[in-house]
C-alpha cells in the first residue's frame, strides 16, 4: 500500500494560497501535512587548470534563482509528490504544476505495523527520480537543472484519534545516494556528472474525517 493511500487528509487544491502554521517541524494545509524539505546536488566539472571541481546547488539556490522573499522555504506534500513554496503561512507556489521541480517515487517494498486504537506505522522504500528544469521541461536548455536517481525510505506514524476528533502524524523522506547528470551554465555549457541527496521531514496535528 502506497503512502498516500494511506493520508486521511484532504488533497491539496491547486488554488490553495495560505494555510496554518502547527509546528516548526511541519506545515497542515487542508487537513494534509506539508514537510520543509531539503535538497542539495553536486555538479563535477574540470576547471581551467585542468582539475576536477564541485559545485553545489541547493533548495535555498533554487528560492533564490526565482526570487522569492526571504524565509521562504521548499515543502514537500507526500499524498501527491509535489513541492510547494511556503513562507509565513502562504503558499507562494507549486513548483511540481508548473514542472520545475518533481519527485518521481517508485515503492518497491512497503509495511505496515498496526498499535493500539487505530495508531499505526508505515515504512516504504524503491527507486526515486528527482528533477529540476530552471528555464524548460529538458535537460540542456535550462540555466540550471539536473535530473538524478537512486533510492529512497519513507517512514510514517500516526496515532489514535483522540476525544476531540484529531491525531498525529509524523512522516518523513530520505534519499542519500543520488546520481544523474545537468547543466550548471556558471561553470560549464556541457552536461556535467551530478550527485546528491534530498529529504523532508514533518509533523503535525490532523482532523479525522
Amino acid at each position: 500500500m502506497k503512502l498516500n493511500q494511506i493520508i486521511t487528509g484532504c488533497a491539496l487544491a491547486a488554488g490553495l494560497m495560505a494555510f496554518a502554521p502547527q509546528s516548526q517541524a511541519g506545515v497542515v494545509i487542508e487537513n494534509s501535512l506539508l514537510a520543509p524539505s531539503n535538497i542539495k546536488v553536486s555538479y563535477s566539472y574540470v576547471n581551467s587548470k585542468g582539475k576536477i571541481q564541485k559545485v553545489s546547488f541547493t533548495n535555498k539556490d533554487i528560492l533564490k534563482y526565482y526570487n522569492y522573499p526571504n524565509g521562504s522555504q521548499l515543502a514537500y506534500f507526500f499524498g501527491t509528490g509535489h513541492i510547494y513554496v511556503i513562507n509565513k503561512g502562504v503558499v507562494l507556489g507549486d513548483l511540481t504544476a508548473f514542472g520545475e521541480l518533481f519527485v518521481e517515487t517508485n515503492d518497491l517494498i512497503d509495511s505496515t505495523t498496526p498499535g493500539k486504537n487505530g495508531a499505526f506505522k508505515y515504512a516504504e522504500s524503491g527507486n526515486v527520480l528527482i528533477g529540476f528544469f530552471s528555464n524548460d521541461n529538458s535537460l540542456g536548455d535550462n540555466d540550471y537543472d539536473f535530473e538524478v536517481g537512486g533510492t529512497y525510505s519513507v517512514a510514517y506514524s500516526q496515532s489514535a484519534v483522540n476525544n476531540k476528533g484529531a491525531y498525529n502524524v509524523t512522516e518523513s523522506f530520505k534519499t542519500s545516494n543520488l546520481t544523474g547528470s545537468g547543466y550548471d551554465y556558471d561553470v560549464s555549457d556541457i552536461e556535467l556528472p551530478v550527485a546528491g541527496t534530498a529529504s523532508a521531514s514533518g509533523s503535525g496535528k490532523l482532523l479525522a474525517p
